[in-house]
């Protein structure tokens, strides 16, 4: 049976949750939409099964579960006690949708099943703080379908959306600061890019051409982390895996953040980068897999090995296909420019996840 592209909110409201075993863990109450882009902000769940928690409600990421293919059911990879200690809420208590609580839950339950939350990827933690806290951020499946049918005053468009504005004096302060991304505050600004929208102006300073470019900046980390598995293989160290999930937490979304969109849309390099998603996905979901486990499980070393051969057959196509059809499509200061921002979405992404 073939997995559906897309589904409605009420079909899957109900849908059964097992585990890899088919064992039912519970069903799924409700999907949390983000109203600023109508992405899925989180599935709710009930787990009652045999795990007995049945009074409370939890907040599952959507990445965290998978359609079984054979069924109507839904599939949580996660062992029973992460579960059971999973941040949840009373079912007749849940999280409002607009104060700086429900922000918090939300960030919560992507840290704990080892998540990025959408909304970091395009770095609106910090603006979203600033905003009306009145205005919902989230709302559940039903209440964005019957809004989206019957409410059309209530419709999101990306065109209607105001960009962050500010002028001459405040950007120059900013980049002085270093807060626009990007920009190089030991050098002068050699050029800038605006985009001009009703009376303000978005303005992002371009990083100088003469920065080290991406591509090296990525093999360093490549190397850096292949380098990790070894010593974690050998030593059978959960230290030194915690180590390679961060340097692969910051690496992999970066790099999905930044390089590969820009690669996507180009036909030189189209094809190569829709498998390093794909790679990208594996390698995810076997780092969440381990976190889950302990090192002393028999299958914790083979499974990190499996993550290591993947990740070396990733570096593989990326060095030796991507990066020299990159070079075609883009210039030295393009490249220049994306190693800047790729390093400033690094230290960012650091900031919320920590560093272990």
């Amino acid at each position: 049976m073939a997995v559906p592209e897309v589904l409605s909110a009420s079909t899957i409201e109900g849908d059964k949750v097992v585990n890899e075993k088919g064992e039912d863990l519970g069903s799924i109450k409700d999907i949390m939409i983000d109203l600023e882009d109508g992405s899925v902000s989180y599935v709710v769940l009930s787990f009652g099964g045999f795990l007995g928690l049945g009074d409370k409600y939890f907040g599952v990421p959507w990445q965290a579960i998978h359609k079984d293919p054979g069924s109507h059911n839904f599939i949580l990879n996660v062992d029973k006690e992460r579960l059971e200690n999973a941040p949840g809420f009373d079912k007749d208590r849940w999280p409002g949708t607009t104060d700086e609580a429900h922000r918090e839950y939300v960030t919560s339950i992507y840290d704990y099943y080892g998540y990025e939350q959408p909304s970091l990827r395009r770095g609106e933690v910090e603006e979203r703080r600033m905003r009306s806290l009145e205005e919902p951020v989230v709302m559940s499946g039903n209440e964005y379908e019957r809004a989206w049918r019957h409410e059309p005053e209530t419709r999101i468009r990306d065109e209607e959306r105001e960009p962050v504005t500010m002028g001459a004096e405040e950007t120059m302060a900013a980049t002085s600061r270093g807060e626009i991304i990007g920009a190089d505050t030991t050098a002068p600004i050699a050029a800038e890019r605006t985009t001009m929208r009703g009376e303000g102006t978005t303005v992002i300073a371009a990083a100088p051409a003469s920065g080290r470019q991406i591509y090296q900046i990525l093999k360093d980390e490549h190397d850096r982390v292949l380098s990790l598995f070894d010593e974690a293989i050998r030593n059978g160290s959960r230290d030194t895996f915690m180590q390679i999930k961060d340097e692969l937490g910051a690496h992999l979304n970066g790099e999905e953040e930044l390089l590969y969109p820009v690669l996507k849309g180009e036909n030189r390099t189209h094809d190569i980068t829709m498998e390093g998603y794909q790679e990208h996905h594996v390698a995810k979901i076997l780092l969440s897999e381990l976190d889950t486990m302990s090192e002393k499980d028999e299958m914790w070393t083979s499974k990190l090995k499996v993550l290591q051969e993947n990740v070396r057959h990733h570096v593989e196509e990326e060095e030796k296909e991507m990066f020299p059809a990159s070079r075609q499509v883009l210039s030295d200061q393009r490249a220049g420019e994306i190693a800047q921002e790729y390093l400033a979405f690094k230290d960012k992404y650091r900031t919320v996840h920590g560093r272990r």
